[in-house]
């Protein structure tokens, strides 16, 4: 080989070392970033309506954080437990609820530590947010609330499901779900291989939904560019019946609401017979 020709292997190969270098810092600064990547919450305390209560609860870990919650016409209706995704906080989720209040339904606005004043910002992850998920469905549960519906949006779908799947409830509501979270980023991160074991948050709902003995409604965005609607169709595909899919297809993941969801949401609580009075 000549010299020439040595020069440019070596160049060559000095230039895929670098790439190579390159990409691995960029993986591993994802890899170490992931959470702040993943959680966006808006830590200012809103001001809750007139209408609502300020419920405190206190979590497995001794967290104490708090939600709203607005009261069923009547006590003996169904109560929706409301789990919102992983940015903001819940007075992002107002315009959301209404039609369930109109209704007679109460619902529990569960806000999340470190989301909305609460505390706890340098612990939010997977585990911490099923425990959070699970202390506001032993309120309810105190709160001798008959029926409970469990309505998961977007990361809270995994909170959803994980409560859903340990604990008898009414109904599951899922809007802009995924099959696990690694399948979500895939949608954003297809360079990175074996997002199965990068992922420190797994939220593997499609490995639970199969415990889920209640009815389902997925409310998929047919435009989803934040997790991707296949992971959505996926999972709702491997959920057992009783089960129902309602795909909106000019819709994206934050513009669902925008398609009169909630007569949707309304009329399948009632055909599981969930009415109100």
């Amino acid at each position: 080989m000549s010299k020439k020709k040595n020069s440019l292997f070596a160049e060559l190969l000095s230039f895929v070392l670098l790439m190579f270098v390159l990409y691995c810092a960029g993986v591993g600064a994802l890899y170490l970033g992931q959470r702040f990547l993943i959680y966006h919450p808006d830590r200012n305390t809103p001001t809750p309506p007139e209408n609502a209560q300020i419920t405190s609860v206190v979590t497995h870990d001794n967290v104490w954080i708090n939600g709203w919650w607005f009261k069923p016409r009547y006590k003996r209706n169904p109560a929706i437990l409301f789990l919102h995704g992983n940015a903001g906080n819940i007075e992002h989720r107002q315009h959301k609820i209404k039609a369930f209040l109109k209704a007679g339904y109460g619902v529990l606005l569960a806000e999340y530590r470190g989301y909305g004043g609460n505390d706890g910002y340098t612990n939010i992850n997977e585990k911490s947010l099923y425990m959070d998920g699970e202390a506001y469905l032993r309120w309810l549960q105190d709160y001798k609330v008959k029926d409970i519906i469990i309505y998961g949006e977007s990361i809270g779908s995994g909170v959803a499901v994980e409560l859903a799947s340990k604990y008898k409830v009414k109904a599951l509501i899922l809007e802009t779900p995924f099959a696990s979270l690694a399948d979500a980023a895939r949608h954003h991160y297809k360079f990175i291989p074996f997002l199965d074991f990068f992922m420190k948050d797994k939220y593997d709902n499609i490995s639970k939904i199969g415990n889920v003995d209640a009815p389902k409604l997925f409310l998929i965005a047919g435009r989803d560019e934040v997790v991707g609607w296949p992971t959505s169709v996926k999972l709702a595909k491997a959920a057992p019946d009783p089960k129902a899919i309602k795909v909106y297809k000019n819709s994206g993941h934050n513009t669902i609401y925008q398609t009169g969801v909630e007569t949707d949401i309304l009329a399948f609580l009632a055909s599981i017979g969930s009415q109100t009075e």
